[in-house]
């Protein structure tokens, strides 16, 4: 599932090195000198803005743990390098704040989508535009859940009312590659390549020419590439990571669901692959293909953010899930006791346990909201028990580790 939808922000978690997260579980960011040195002054501030939350309503602290935005919104997203951030104000009640906390654009219904930079696609249910907020252009209108971008500066866009939907439009709206028949599911381009499905619904990488890259037949392809790298699996059932070149970088066992590989995009040089359905059991590799960990009995691994990754255990008995970090050596920081966590970014992340909120870093010290409001931001060890639910549909039972 390469989103979730949040309170009406279509909300694209995105890691440090700047990949959309994959998760898999059983059930489911200028014309004069001085403004321009103004908005690198901001991108600054912006990166250093933390959305943490106190008694369910979201708001914005610097790295000194002060507040800079009063908690005051449903849901929050990171600050872009561009200085927005989108939040929301309710059940389909989205927004987009700037690092004052001023909103700059909100809709009554709906959901917001960050795209690049200071593009967003707005969906009123009545239109469904892709609009440059700084200059307020509406660069592209009817269309459905635009693919999320990179530098290249390609956006892959769905016209709803035309009958071949999916076309790439650079950032002023004008279509490029118009040769291409592409399908559902078809993704946006990363390190110059991007993974569509042809005409025949079939994976294929194709180049910024429009060119397909390599010879592989494949069944599945990742969302995108990163550090260089996708996970793969080719029609003979091979698995692994496929290079820029089109060709198998490295060979390795996970599995695979009909479109997607169960494994997440590479981050600071590793990647995490589910091999086995039941038990669920995930496994750390390299950049090599080396498998660096032992076995990761959890449900669920994003992508790796500041060394570690989010992952979730899901129970049957309690139809609860819990969250927790691994690191990459597949040792955990904390393991999954956190009813509500989201991954790490610049060093913090926010966390919700036993209904108590606040920001965990990197060390496994945590800083509760609680003490935040009262600008007394202490880090305090975090106590838990040292156990786990080890859950597939055969084997219920809490294991001390």
């Amino acid at each position: 599932m390469p989103f979730k939808i949040i309170m009406g922000i279509t909300n694209f978690t995105i890691s440090k090195c700047g990949d959309k997260i994959k998760e898999y579980n059983m059930n489911k960011k200028l014309y004069l000198f001085n403004i321009i040195l103004l908005l690198i002054s901001c991108r600054s501030f912006a990166e250093e803005l933390i959305p943490f939350s106190f008694e369910g309503k979201y708001g914005y602290v610097n790295r000194a743990l002060q507040v800079i935005i009063e908690p005051r919104f449903v849901m929050a997203n990171h600050f872009t390098t561009d200085g927005f951030a989108i939040v929301s104000f309710g059940t389909l009640n989205p927004g987009i704040i700037d690092i004052d906390g001023n909103v700059i654009k909100k809709l009554d219904y709906g959901f917001i989508r960050h795209i690049y930079g200071d593009l967003y696609h707005f969906d009123n249910s009545r239109t469904k535009d892709i609009i440059r907020i700084k200059d307020n252009k509406i660069i592209a209108r009817q269309t459905d859940y635009p693919g999320i971008t990179s530098e290249e500066g390609y956006i892959l866009a769905e016209f709803i009312n035309e009958e071949n939907r999916y076309f790439f439009i650079d950032f002023d709206g004008n279509r490029v590659l118009t040769n291409l028949i592409m399908k559902n599911p078809s993704y946006s381009f990363y390190d110059q390549r991007a993974r569509i499905s042809n005409k025949d619904w079939d994976p294929q990488i194709i180049d910024m020419e429009g060119n397909k890259v390599g010879n592989i037949s494949f069944v599945s392809l990742g969302q995108r590439y990163s550090e260089g790298l996708i996970p793969a699996k080719a029609s003979d059932g091979v698995t692994g990571y496929v290079n820029k070149s089109g060709r198998f970088a490295f060979i390795v066992p996970f599995i695979s669901d009909n479109t997607i590989p169960v494994a997440t995009n590479f981050c600071g040089g590793y990647a995490a692959i589910r091999t086995s359905e039941s038990p669920p059991i995930w496994k750390v590799i390299n950049a090599q293909g080396r498998i660096v960990s032992g076995n990761i009995l959890v449900n669920g691994m994003q992508d790796f953010s500041d060394g570690l990754s989010l992952v979730s255990i899901y129970n049957y008995e309690k139809k609860e899930t819990k969250y927790g970090y691994v690191n990459t050596k597949g040792e955990y920081l904390v393991k999954p006791i956190f009813e509500s966590a989201d991954s790490f970014e610049n060093g913090y992340a926010r966390v919700v346990y036993n209904g108590q909120e606040g920001l965990l870093k990197t060390n496994g010290k945590i800083i509760w909201s609680s003490d935040i409001m009262k600008d007394s931001p202490i880090e305090k060890d975090l106590k838990w028990e040292d156990t786990r639910v080890i859950v597939t549909k055969f084997e219920e039972k809490k294991q001390v580790q």
